[in-house]
């Protein structure tokens, strides 16, 4: 399973990639100079990477997570249908705590990128004119830029770090919640 989702990953990420130079090459030139062309390459390049990785490794860790949980559950259902009443009323109240907190990080995830794909398309830039830059004596200023461009970044991935966190001890929070509920409710019955 995990080969095959692998494969698969690879495939729609070659395929994606495809699809997106295709559309680059062939779209107006006004659309093609809003941005630097390092940024469209850096996109081409690192989000397709995060769609193999959803599709490779995260969605069959999902996959192979759900018929376990299906499976357990109905064994739990089988035992005591009461206290799996509570466990499930537990782990709804937990996803319902942790989504606001997962949905920050998404956000976050999405400035993240789009602050390194700025990063990397300025460096290209300077990188490709690094002679006109020493003979200008232009270093001084392109030095204070990328100083701010990296902070920009470093902003990003501090709130995301602050985000991820919060999201460990609030699922440790609902973990000892559900201990508390499941021990008193068993006892209760």
């Amino acid at each position: 399973l995990t080969w095959y989702g692998a494969k698969t990953g690879e495939r729609i990420c070659t395929s994606l990639r495809y699809s997106l130079i295709g559309k680059l090459l062939f779209s107006k030139v006004e659309a093609a100079s809003d941005k630097h062309s390092a940024e469209y390459a850096t996109r081409v390049v690192n989000d397709t990477l995060e769609v193999k990785t959803v599709l490779a490794t995260d969605f069959i860790s999902l996959f192979a997570g759900a018929v376990s949980l299906v499976a357990v559950v109905t064994m739990m259902f089988y035992l005591d249908w009461r206290l799996t009443l509570v466990l499930l009323a537990c782990v709804l109240v937990g996803f319902l705590i942790i989504l606001p907190l997962s949905l920050m990080m998404s956000g976050i995830g999405k400035a993240i990128q789009a602050a390194q794909a700025k990063l990397l398309s300025t460096l290209t830039e300077w990188m490709r004119h690094h002679t006109l830059i020493k003979s200008h004596n232009a270093q001084s200023p392109l030095h204070q830029e990328s100083k701010a461009l990296l902070e920009t970044c470093m902003e990003h991935e501090v709130r995301g770090a602050k985000i991820m966190a919060m999201i460990s001890p609030t699922i440790n929070l609902v973990l000892m919640m559900s201990m508390v509920a499941i021990l008193g409710f068993s006892s209760y019955w």
